[in-house]
C-alpha cells in the first residue's frame, strides 16, 4: 500500500531531505485520503489525472498542484529503488500542469509601509521579527529557521547562514536596522534560535502568523513569504546604489572567488549593499512617520 511506502521514505527525507515538512503536509492532506489505503499496481494514471483536475477545481495553483504529482512520482521511484514494487509509474502517462517560473513578486512602496507597522504591533514577536528581517536582509524563510544566537555578531553586524540552498555557510552583513531588529528581539530562555519553533527548537512553520499578518497589512493573498526576497532584491536593484554582482552575493546566489588581498575590498563593498536597504526602508517609512521612530526599538 502507499501508506506502507510512504512511511519508508519519510524516515529516509527527514535526514536527507530540507522540505520534509512540506511533502509531509502534501501527503497527508492530497495524497493519503486519496490514494493512501490502495496497492501501488491499483493507482491507474487515470485516478492521478483525476485528482489533478480535482486539484484545479479547487483552486490550486499549477505549481502545488506539480509538487503534489512530484511527489507521488518520487514514491513510485523509490518503491522501486528499495525493491518494493517493479510495476507501472502511473506519473509516467500524466500530463503536468506547465507552471511559469519567471513570474516576480514584489511589494510596493505603501505595501511595505502597512506590513511593517503589523510587524511591529503583531503580538507574536517572534514571527513578526522574523518576517522584517527577512524583509531587511533578504534570507529565505528556512535559513531563518535555522539562524542560532550564536551566529549572529551584532557587535561586527554580521550573521552566518548555516545549510543555506547553495550548499556552502555563508556570512551576510546587516544593515543597521536589522542589527537594531536582533538587538532588541526578546530571547527565549534555553533556546540557541534566533526564532524557535515550540519547546524552543528549531522552527519549521509559519503559515498562521504569516497568513493572518498578510490580511492585516491587506497583502495579496497569493504573495508569498519568499515575495520578501524578491522585495529585498527590487528594491536593492531599483536604488540605482548596487551593482548586480553586489545583490548576488547579498542573496547568497553566488560567491565569486576572490584573491585574499582584495577580500577587504569585497566585503566592504558588501557591507555597503546591507546598508543600502536600511536607507531605503528608512526612505519608505518616513514618509508615514517622520519622527523616524520606527519600533525596532525597545518595547515602551
Amino acid at each position: 500500500k502507499l501508506d506502507e511506502v510512504w512511511k519508508r521514505y519519510l524516515e529516509e527525507i527527514k535526514e536527507t531531505r530540507k522540505g520534509w515538512d512540506r511533502d509531509l503536509n502534501r501527503y497527508q492532506v492530497h495524497l493519503e485520503p486519496r490514494f493512501g489505503k490502495k496497492a501501488l499496481d491499483a493507482i491507474s494514471p487515470m485516478d492521478v489525472q483525476r485528482m489533478i483536475v480535482e486539484l484545479k477545481k479547487a483552486g490550486k495553483s499549477p505549481k502545488t498542484i506539480r509538487n503534489i504529482a512530484e511527489l507521488l512520482n518520487r514514491l513510485y521511484n523509490y518503491a522501486r529503488r528499495m525493491d518494493l514494487y517493479e510495476g507501472e509509474n502511473p506519473l509516467e502517462r500524466v500530463t503536468l500542469p506547465k507552471v511559469s517560473n519567471r513570474v516576480v513578486e514584489y511589494l510596493t512602496p505603501d505595501q511595505i509601509r502597512r506590513l511593517w507597522h503589523v510587524c511591529r504591533t503583531y503580538p507574536d514577536r517572534q514571527a513578526a521579527d522574523l518576517i522584517l528581517l527577512a524583509l531587511l536582509t533578504g534570507c529565505r524563510r528556512g535559513e531563518l529557521f535555522r539562524l542560532k544566537w550564536e551566529d549572529v555578531d551584532l557587535e561586527g553586524g554580521w550573521m552566518i547562514l548555516r545549510n543555506p540552498k547553495g550548499g556552502r555557510d555563508q556570512v551576510i552583513p546587516l544593515n543597521r536596522l536589522a542589527v537594531e531588529l536582533l538587538r532588541n528581539h526578546p530571547r527565549v530562555e534555553g533556546s540557541p534560535y534566533v526564532f524557535p519553533g515550540k519547546g524552543g527548537g528549531q522552527r519549521v512553520e509559519l503559515k498562521s502568523p504569516w497568513v493572518n499578518i498578510r490580511k492585516l497589512a491587506g497583502l495579496p493573498r497569493n504573495f508569498r513569504f519568499h515575495g520578501l526576497r524578491h522585495t529585498y532584491a527590487t528594491c536593492l536593484a531599483s536604488s540605482g546604489q548596487v551593482p548586480l554582482q553586489v545583490i548576488q552575493r547579498l542573496l547568497t546566489h553566488q560567491s565569486p572567488e576572490m584573491t585574499q588581498r582584495y577580500a577587504h575590498l569585497v566585503e566592504e563593498t558588501l557591507r555597503k549593499g546591507a546598508q543600502a536597504m536600511e536607507e531605503i526602508m528608512r526612505g519608505i517609512l518616513t514618509e508615514a512617520d517622520p519622527s523616524g521612530d520606527f519600533g525596532v526599538g525597545p518595547s515602551k
